[in-house]
């Protein structure tokens, strides 16, 4: 190819050389074999907005599980099962019985999945294979941070939690659209007040839109 280009007199000649594809990602898309990392503008919520002072009495809650797992502090020199149920008691005093925790997917590969490799690049921890009476050698953010570990991590607590009377829900790749479909769901069937718990602007972007 170097070779032939090399013999290129003109412009004119240069359609045939251009129809073959050069890299096998377009570079526009890719970096290192993963997605660029979207920029994401800031959201600003302007002063005309009506703030809720209080939540409701009998709101129900949705909350976003991938948000639930780093915002609960694992407890030093405990078992699993001493973690999960550090999660349900967090949910239940803060949420109540009936709360929905909806959780991403590990199990398919996405857009998502591009992200959660980069995010894990940062942070690495082998792969292990606990029980609930396993403890824990591990710190939480390196834990987390390796997808088999997260998605038996996920589908355990997910047991627990449903046991303790908070239901679960699991979407195949990225949760977003899920929470929200589940939040404006409850809010039609239930006829209660419905809260969102989530720290992504995605969601509140999608439910004025789906609204």
């Amino acid at each position: 190819m170097a070779s032939d280009l090399e013999n290129i007199k003109d412009s004119t000649e240069m359609e045939t050389f251009l129809t073959h594809e050069l890299s096998p990602q377009p570079p526009a898309l890719f970096i290192d074999g993963l997605m660029w990392k979207p920029m994401k503008s800031t959201l600003g919520i302007l002063s005309f907005v009506t703030q809720q002072p209080t939540v409701p009495d009998n709101a129900i809650f949705v909350v976003d599980g991938g948000h639930l797992l780093h915002t609960v502090v694992w407890p030093k020199a405990s078992t699993y099962h001493d973690v999960f149920q550090s999660y349900i008691a967090y949910t239940l005093k803060h949420f109540g019985v009936g709360t929905v925790v909806v959780f991403d997917g590990y199990n398919v590969t996405s857009t998502k999945a591009m992200e959660q490799n980069r995010r894990a690049s940062k942070v690495t921890s082998r792969s292990i294979i606990f029980d609930v009476n396993m403890k824990i050698t591990t710190a939480q953010s390196a834990f987390l941070s390796n997808s088999s570990n997260k998605r038996r991590f996920i589908d355990l607590l997910s047991q627990e939690m449903q046991a303790a009377g908070i239901r679960v829900k699991q979407s195949e790749a990225d949760a977003d659209l899920l929470i929200v479909s589940t939040a404006l769901t409850l809010a039609d069937d239930a006829e209660k007040p419905v809260v969102v718990v989530g720290t992504d602007t995605d969601l509140l972007v999608m439910l004025v839109a789906l609204a």
